[in-house]
């Protein structure tokens, strides 16, 4: 009865050792072994292999534990170092952000300023616009300096004296010089120019700020500068004077450029940007030869009849509004 009894305690033995038998087996077992030595000294080793086996596995985890800490502690450094860095472009692109747009609005709101801006294109276009404003009136004009080669526009005079602005132009036909006038109830501005709101500027820092390229120290059109790259891919860069905040030149990438293609323009458009403060005089503001440009309406017969003969020896359908002249 008794080696009936050892062999089911040995087989038991491995569950009652990982705690899987139940109360009633358990008790079985362990009045067995009290009177069997051999099951005894069966459960001491097999106790002792268990505890062995722990100590093994505890060292391991103890181990694991030790290489999982440090990977984290390095984890975690470099997370910090990457957030710093963030932290510390954004700080610094808020801090020269916010000293450009506080310059810009303040030179923006200048009383007397003589604005000059030039355009180019790949094509070989290129246009000036010369903008002179004091006292609230402002006289400026935009001319084409060069297009294909082919022919330059005439210039165009614009006038504000605070309530009214006339246009002031020289017909290409005609050659005739003429004026036209209407209300304007916000006088223009040029590019740059216009009056920025509090939260118009809010917005300007705020996407400086967020801008993923830094922003640097530069020189451009002998003004020290700041360059934000707005993409930070180059496609799109603005040179800001550090005096007064107004951008000095502006580079925007052609949308259909190739790489592959050794004759492309990358740029499709560059601007230049110059600005003087306080140097425009009364007589800044004087269309040239103004005495010599009459009102439309009284001259408009002329330039009609120009028109139609021009039409008429070039063979061009003739328009229904010159109709009239037949």
């Amino acid at each position: 009865m008794k080696n009936k009894d050892c062999e089911l305690v040995k087989d038991l033995l491995p569950s009652y050792v990982d705690g899987l038998t139940s109360d009633e087996t358990n008790e079985f077992i362990e009045s067995h072994v009290k009177e069997c030595p051999e099951c005894k000294a069966l459960l001491n080793d097999m106790k002792r292999e268990t505890v062995a086996a722990e100590t093994v596995k505890s060292k391991k985890f103890v181990k694991f534990a030790k290489k999982y800490k440090k990977k984290l502690r390095i984890l975690k450094f470099i997370i910090f170092v990457f957030l710093s860095l963030i932290v510390i472009h954004l700080i610094r692109n808020f801090v020269i952000a916010s000293d450009i747009m506080n310059k810009l609005y303040t030179t923006i709101q200048s009383n007397n300023y003589h604005y000059t801006r030039y355009s180019f294109d790949p094509n070989g276009g290129a246009t000036k616009e010369e903008f002179y404003f004091k006292d609230g009136k402002y006289l400026s004009f935009l001319n084409v300096i060069k297009f294909n080669e082919e022919f330059t526009y005439p210039k165009y005079w614009y006038y504000y004296d605070g309530t009214q602005k006339f246009t002031y132009s020289i017909d290409e036909i005609s050659n005739i010089k003429y004026y036209t006038t209407n209300d304007l109830e916000k006088p223009y501005r040029p590019m740059y120019m216009d009056m920025y709101s509090e939260m118009s500027k809010f917005h300007s820092i705020l996407g400086l700020t967020l801008s993923p390229s830094s922003i640097k120290k530069s020189n451009c059109n002998g003004k020290d500068c700041y360059t934000v790259d707005l993409f930070s891919n180059g496609d799109n860069l603005t040179f800001y004077d550090r005096d007064t905040g107004f951008p000095v030149r502006v580079l925007l990438m052609n949308a259909g450029y190739s790489p592959n293609n050794p004759d492309y323009i990358r740029h499709s458009s560059v601007m230049d940007f110059y600005i003087d403060l306080n140097v425009v005089t009364d007589d800044d503001l004087i269309v040239p030869n103004i005495e010599e440009f009459k009102p439309y309406d009284d001259v408009k017969p002329d330039i009609e009849k120009a028109y139609f003969d021009y039409y008429v020896e070039n063979d061009i359908p003739i328009p229904d509004e010159l109709k009239y002249l037949l």
